[in-house]
């Protein structure tokens, strides 16, 4: 049940195991009292869909202060909500905790667990990198979690954002982050009702000369042509944004020409973007124009450790690589155990359904 390389620690442990061993945390547990030493080697622990519960984060966090040299820590698909990652959170905040990068990926999270991880965002000196991703943080939970960036004591560089049902409401506040904190380089936002207006001021945002993101996810946020020119203008006049991804967005062809117009401007400086597949073979007629123009086939919710991009051929075949698994549509929901598909590609309705899955309510 466990695998260790290059110095990090990798756990991985399902229901039959848990059985196997007669108690849900002993894994965790014997870690930290039985191998005190062992675990000062690891720089990476992941703690993925354990059915960890917050009664058990306590030892958890112990771990975080008691090893020096834990970078990362994994803690997706476990229901710890927001009780379980406030002592977390605590512990980020002691000065013997070294974490760079906490995911908190489908962790039963909502607006209220969003104060104690905004507090750690502002004071700790070594968080780098957060994903709450798929997490119930609404418009509220979103505001609270982004305010504490806009401070200059705000270290993080990655902000994962991606299914936490917020809409284009929120996106004032975004925008005011990419203003303000010259240290965020990647920012995803995937499967969120931002929308074309939300686009337009985020656009605003990456304008800036003070912003320096370098990578921006919006796959699945019911983009339509609407957004194209001003994205376009963000192609054209951004020094710093490398990575693009529109996934399962209908930006219609006169959205597509804009785009295709920004992407082949002697300005651009992007180096990935990500489109559906009837608009790939469109971008052969700015290889020539940017050569350094690659294909994302893949959304946030599939590039966890397996983020592919294929360099678009001189052959003139841009259809995906054999190698590559391709979605037709990113259903990212399929991660998430029951919780439901936030809204459809390609439909005008945007309702969101809210229903929390049973590992959460419980």
């Amino acid at each position: 049940f466990s695998h260790i390389s290059s110095g990090s620690l990798l756990y991985s442990r399902n229901p039959a195991q848990c059985l196997k061993y007669g108690r849900e945390y002993l894994l965790v547990e014997n870690m930290i009292i039985s191998e005190p030493h062992f675990i000062c080697m690891c720089s990476s622990c992941s703690l993925m869909k354990c059915d960890l519960k917050a009664s058990e984060c306590q030892k958890i966090a112990s771990l975080l202060i008691k090893s020096k040299s834990l970078k990362k820590l994994t803690l997706s698909n476990n229901p710890l909500k927001n009780e379980g990652v406030k002592v977390l959170c605590d512990a980020v905040l002691r000065p013997d905790c070294a974490l760079e990068s906490l995911v908190l990926l489908f962790c039963c999270l909502t607006r209220t667990g969003c104060i104690s991880i905004g507090r750690a965002l502002m004071l700790s000196k070594t968080l780098k990198h957060l994903d709450v991703g798929v997490n119930l943080l609404e418009n509220l939970g979103v505001s609270i979690l982004t305010l504490p960036l806009t401070f200059p004591t705000c270290k993080l560089q990655e902000l994962e954002l991606s299914g936490c049902f917020f809409t284009s409401d929120v996106c004032q506040n975004i925008a005011l982050v990419l203003t303000n904190n010259s240290n965020l380089r990647s920012l995803e936002l995937g499967s969120n009702d931002i929308g074309d207006k939300g686009v337009e001021t985020l656009c605003n945002a990456l304008k800036h000369p003070n912003c320096k993101l370098e990578n921006i996810g919006l796959e699945e946020c019911m983009l339509t042509s609407g957004c194209c020119g001003p994205l376009a203008s963000v192609l054209i006049r951004s020094k710093t944004l490398k990575k693009l991804n529109l996934l399962g967005n209908d930006l219609g062809d006169e959205g597509i020409l804009q785009l295709l117009e920004g992407l082949g401007h002697p300005d651009c400086v992007l180096e990935a973007v990500g489109v559906d597949a009837e608009t790939r073979r469109s971008l052969l007629t700015v290889k020539k124009k940017n050569t350094r123009l690659t294909l994302i086939y893949q959304s946030w919710a599939e590039k966890k450790g397996r983020e592919v991009s294929y360099k678009i051929g001189d052959d003139g075949d841009v259809s995906s690589p054999q190698t590559v698994p391709v979605l037709p549509r990113l259903n990212w929901h399929l991660i998430c155990f029951h919780m439901p598909r936030k809204f459809r590609p390609k439909k005008k309705s945007t309702k969101v359904s809210k229903q929390l899955p049973q590992s959460c309510s419980a």
